[in-house]
């Protein structure tokens, strides 16, 4: 039994404060919420419901399900602990408990439905995000449908082959998840101005907020690592919020009133 559990190490498998500290915890708490709202898998989600009933229940449902698998992934990660030897690569984890626990043909399976689950991902990936970048290009222009559908393509491309990259410059998949999710808090500000701001500058405030937080996410990133989000979730509050009392001009003042 002692050489079974030779990696078992409670005290810092259990901590919710050994990952990133007290303080990334409770940043975490704070803003994790927000997630959903810079995700545009959750926003095609929603544009795709029936109805706005039908999106609130199905967010509703989801709520168990996720509190579920996120149970699931802490028991794996602790029969990982266990079972696997010391120093395995954390991104390969997964594949490697698998591999140890599992009959040959159910490691196949679980091979491909994690790849299925990969590609999806992806796909709705690389959908969303050149859709949004045609539409900010292109939205305001006519052209044909040859043309749409050149431009869309070599977008799509784009947008992929700069993904690839990333990825392959951050091959760890903790890291790279870490990154695109203080990436999505960046859009959450501007989506708050977006929808609830009746100022003609809310979109350039957004734009520079936009901008602006993602360099220094890139910059910071690697010295800072996960507490980074903090600096730039702050820079994009405060570039939305006080963009107006620092670059006011009389074109852009509020919407007159219609009535």
């Amino acid at each position: 039994m002692g050489s079974y559990f030779r990696n078992y190490q409670p005290k810092s498998h259990l901590d919710p404060l050994a990952f990133g500290g007290l303080s990334w915890f409770i940043g975490v708490i704070l803003v994790s919420g927000f997630l959903y709202l810079g995700s545009s898998v959750h926003w095609q989600r929603i544009f795709s419901a029936e109805s706005q009933d039908t999106a609130k229940k199905s967010f509703y449902i989801a709520i168990p399900i996720t509190a579920f698998l996120g149970i699931v992934v802490l028991f794996l990660g602790l029969v990982a602990a266990v079972k696997l030897p010391v120093g395995i690569q954390k991104e390969t984890a997964i594949f490697a408990l698998m591999k140890g626990i599992l009959p040959p043909w159910l490691v196949r399976f679980g091979f491909a439905s994690i790849l299925a689950v990969i590609m999806s991902s992806i796909d709705s990936l690389l959908v969303g995000g050149s859709t949004i970048i045609y539409k900010a290009l292109f939205g305001q222009k006519k052209l044909d449908s040859k043309k749409e559908m050149i431009y869309a393509r070599l977008l799509t491309a784009t947008f992929g082959v700069v993904g690839f990259v990333l990825a392959f410059i951050i091959p760890d998949i903790v890291t790279l998840s870490l990154l695109v999710t203080y990436l999505a808090l960046i859009f959450v500000p501007s989506i708050f101005a977006g929808i609830y701001s009746k100022k003609i500058s809310a979109k350039n405030a957004s734009f520079y907020s936009i901008l602006i937080s993602s360099v220094v996410l890139f910059v910071l990133f690697p010295i800072l690592k996960e507490q980074v989000f903090m600096v730039t979730t702050l820079l994009a509050v405060l570039i939305v919020t006080l963009y107006d009392k620092i670059f006011r001009k009389k074109d852009l003042e509020t919407i007159p009133n219609q009535n």
